[in-house]
């Protein structure tokens, strides 16, 4: 799993931005399946994944999925974190707070796009990175609810992204709001 965890602190709160690390799991024990008390739902049954506890690096990550195969004995993984705003902010605005910030932390953004779906209510917004040492790459899907941020986080070497992409898509477009 790679792993990119970015925290600072500002007075009593902690803010990290939506490159993910961490623990903290509410929800249900399905094997695929994650029901949140925060209100929404996400699921890796269409796919070759599973879901496994998060790491214990940060308290920001609510669930964690890995490819159930190795390469290299490295797992592709999807993180879904969440980061509680002092204040609603807009999916722009929260967006554009960390496009950059990336290069500070050795990635560099290869793609943004705004993503429409139907069923979400709020609009999403999609960054493709890239590590500087053109090892890792990253997809990020960020949404924004009231005063909290999501960030659907998909993670593998380069070589192999686009093989794991499928899978991290599946997943990341079965996250929905029930309430």
């Amino acid at each position: 799993v790679i792993t990119v965890a970015i925290l600072s602190t500002s007075g009593s709160e902690a803010l990290a931005s939506p490159a993910p690390g961490a623990t903290l799991s509410f929800g249900d024990d399905a094997a695929s399946l994650y029901r949140s008390p925060l209100g929404f739902k996400i699921d890796s049954a269409e796919t070759d994944w599973e879901r496994v506890s998060p790491t214990k690096k940060s308290k920001f990550v609510i669930t964690q999925y890995r490819a159930k195969d190795s390469n290299k004995n490295i797992f592709a993984s999807l993180t879904l974190r969440r980061d509680s705003l002092k204040k609603k902010q807009s999916l722009e605005d929260y967006v554009e707070k960390w496009l950059g910030q990336y290069p500070k932390f050795g990635f560099d953004v290869i793609g943004t796009k705004r993503l429409k779906r139907k069923d979400i209510e709020n609009q999403g917004f999609l960054i493709d990175l890239v590590s500087r040492d053109g090892l890792k790459q990253l997809r990020q899907v960020v949404y924004v609810r009231d005063k909290d941020a999501f960030v659907l986080t998909c993670r593998d070497h380069k070589e192999n992204f686009k093989k794991s992409l499928k899978d991290c898509n599946k997943i990341i477009n079965s996250f929905e709001f029930e309430q």
